[in-house]
This record gives structure tokens, C-alpha cells and sequence, in this order.
């Protein structure tokens, strides 16, 4: 089964305000905006991405930023984490 990088998410307590400042500071265009998510990447077709999700509890001792990858048969993937 291989895996397809798809975002670098970041969890905020805004992610609108923290996901444009780096899509205007990379460069990059505005994918997805939502209340909950807003995504960016170099191009709208070009992976990965960067993905600011929110979470609204403050910040205790774990790492707010995580790899997402998508793989190529979901099939595969389900059975394997059963």
C-alpha cells in the first residue's frame, strides 16, 4: 500500500488568521476556508499542503502538528487498522 502526502496539519485556535498569514507568506493559494479548517497549498492541484484545523483547549504538552497522508487503495487501509 503506498501513501500520498496530503497536508501538514496544524491545529489553531484560529486557523483562518494563522493559515492566511502562511499562504501569504509562502505564496500559496487558499484551497478550503471554513469555521473549522482552512487549507493552503503551492498550487490548488499541488501536494502537500498545509491543513489549520481548530481546537479550541489551549495548549498542554502535545505537538499541535501532524502529517496527513491518503493512501492509494482506502480498501488496504481500512483492513490494516482494524
Amino acid at each position: 500500500m503506498a501513501l500520498e502526502w496530503r497536508h501538514v496539519v496544524v491545529h489553531s485556535v484560529d486557523p483562518a488568521a494563522l493559515g492566511q498569514w502562511w499562504a501569504t507568506a509562502l505564496g500559496w493559494v487558499v484551497v478550503r476556508s471554513s469555521d473549522v479548517e482552512f487549507a493552503i497549498r503551492p498550487e490548488p492541484d499541488r501536494l502537500p499542503g498545509l491543513e489549520f484545523v481548530r481546537l479550541d483547549e489551549s495548549k498542554k504538552a502535545k505537538s499541535r502538528l501532524h502529517l496527513d497522508f491518503t493512501p492509494d487503495d482506502r480498501t488496504v487501509e481500512e483492513i490494516a487498522i482494524r
